[in-house]
């Protein structure tokens, strides 16, 4: 596989286009295909180490739930690890309602064991059953995002477990990966050719507009004759470009980059040549 940083067009005049030096920095050659924590409350709960222990099983079961997530889906794999590896077991019995509708939230749940009801009341009292909840399903995310109150009820209708996050815990790893991110990102492109004669606050716009994708082996960046809107630096692993009717192939690896005529080029289209 092969982990690829991608700079967009928009992005890309956004933090340097305005720049009437920024041409120099891309050499000519052949085109190819190719809420702050600080104001948070600490942890109410210190979890023992014995809670915080999983199975590679456990572990899977966890990442593959926080990725179904549209709350999640946005972190990437290193961050879903982290948040992973910090949740905590808890036993919650029969009867027992870890999310009441009405109350604030700070924690996030994911089922281990045992199922949920989710019921909600209006304003006449009157309780009617959303859906029911269990294994590998999240429960209580918007805690993590937002101080408000609880929308509905979940309720242990069998003895369960769950994995457990609360919202500082949450923020803490969020905003140090990010932060450890971007630093990774400066340092990175300060070995890439392309970007050497960038200044360092044009590098730290470019690592702050940077997104990353990664590629299974075999699998197509960009195609010949496709129009281009992004330009791709290769951050691991090893890339293949060639065009049709020639059998000499050019490979990228780490520091590499291609594409990047489409966000030179000023034409509102730009084709991959």
């Amino acid at each position: 596989k092969v982990d690829c940083f991608y700079l967009s067009k928009e992005n890309f005049k956004q933090v340097l286009g305005q720049s009437p030096e920024i041409k120099e920095h891309f050499p000519k050659r052949d085109a190819v295909c190719a809420e702050a924590t600080n104001t948070l409350v600490n942890l109410t709960h210190k979890p023992r180490f014995s809670e915080l222990k999983k199975s590679g099983k456990q572990k899977r079961a966890i990442d593959a739930a926080l990725k179904a997530n549209s709350l999640f889906s946005q972190y990437d794999e290193d961050q879903i690890i982290r948040i992973g590896d910090a949740m905590y077991l808890q036993s919650i019995k029969k009867g027992e309602a870890p999310v009441k509708q009405g109350e604030y939230g700070d924690h996030v749940y994911v089922v281990e064991e045992g199922e949920f009801q989710i019921t909600a009341s209006n304003s006449e009292g009157k309780v009617r059953v959303i859906t029911s909840i269990q294994k590998g399903n999240v429960f209580g995310e918007l805690a993590l995002m937002y101080n408000i109150r609880r929308n509905a009820t979940v309720t242990a209708i069998e003895d369960s477990k769950v994995w457990v996050l609360d919202r500082f815990t949450f923020r803490r790893i969020i905003l140090n990966t990010s932060a450890e991110k971007l630093k990774e990102y400066k340092d990175f492109l300060k070995k890439v050719p392309l970007l050497k004669t960038l200044s360092r606050v044009e590098r730290e716009k470019v690592a702050e507009a940077l997104d990353e994708l990664t590629y299974k082996s075999g699998e197509t960046i960009v195609s010949e004759g496709e129009i281009g809107d992004c330009m791709f630096i290769v951050r691991r692993g090893k890339a293949q470009a060639h065009r049709s009717g020639e059998e000499a192939t050019i490979e990228y690896g780490p520091g590499d980059y291609f594409g990047e005529l489409a966000i030179k080029d000023e034409t509102a289209k730009s084709r991959r040549q």
